[in-house]
């Protein structure tokens, strides 16, 4: 939240790599993967590297980093303006397919299992094959994403480990990149960061945050 406050119009991907990896390396923290858009490449690209384009209204903050041995990952958005309703709604069908594979994510549960969970998930909200685009996701540990769900992958979780979510969406820019552990609990709310959909599944809520407006 601290880099996306000092986003601005007119910055480039480069300033927005730089201002964000600053604050973590301040905190002992090493990033590992970095994925920095603006506007018309957020759309263009599923997993988008900054290559210097500058912001006009729409911008993607995406990285990976690891401490004390751990790897997160965490994707915010930022868009000056109105929303456009059709970004929005992306927004709330990818809140809904990330709530589905968070629920899913349990104990014994298989890669394959939650690949078909993805699969259903996307065609529930109007996108029926969607997962073939973009990897769908894998567990978290002392990697970034150590491994990729796929349709046929035996591997299961032995452990509840943090699950590495969407990170990309139908192309359009409406994703998610944040690892989570399965929880009974609501997260954490930042209260800069609008929640942009709580979805209940089998009695858990879980919610995702929404895109800084400015």
């Amino acid at each position: 939240m601290e880099a996306l406050r000092e986003v601005e119009p007119g910055m480039s991907e480069y300033d927005m790599e730089a201002i964000t990896e600053e604050g973590l390396l301040r905190r002992g923290i090493l990033p590992s993967v970095a994925l920095y858009a603006v506007d018309e490449r957020i759309f263009k690209y599923k997993h988008a590297v900054p290559r210097g384009r500058r912001l006009k209204q729409y911008g993607m903050l995406n990285l990976c980093s690891r401490k004390w041995g751990l790897a997160i990952s965490i994707t915010r958005f930022i868009y000056f303006g109105a929303l456009p309703e059709e970004l929005a709604a992306r927004f709330n069908s990818a809140a809904r397919v990330n709530a589905a594979l968070l629920n899913a994510t349990r104990v014994g549960a298989t890669s394959a299992q939650l690949f078909k969970v993805a699969a259903a998930a996307y065609a529930t909200e109007g996108y029926p094959g969607e997962e073939r685009f973009h990897h769908q996701a894998g567990p978290l540990d002392m990697a970034s994403a150590n491994g990729w769900q796929r349709p046929r992958e035996p591997r299961w979780l032995s452990i509840a480990r943090p699950l590495h979510g969407i990170r990309a969406f139908a192309g359009q820019g409406g994703g998610y990149g944040d690892s989570a552990r399965r929880q009974h609990r609501k997260p954490h709310r930042h209260p800069e960061l609008p929640v942009l959909s709580e979805a209940i599944v089998e009695g858990s809520t879980y919610a995702a945050a929404g895109v800084l407006v400015k």
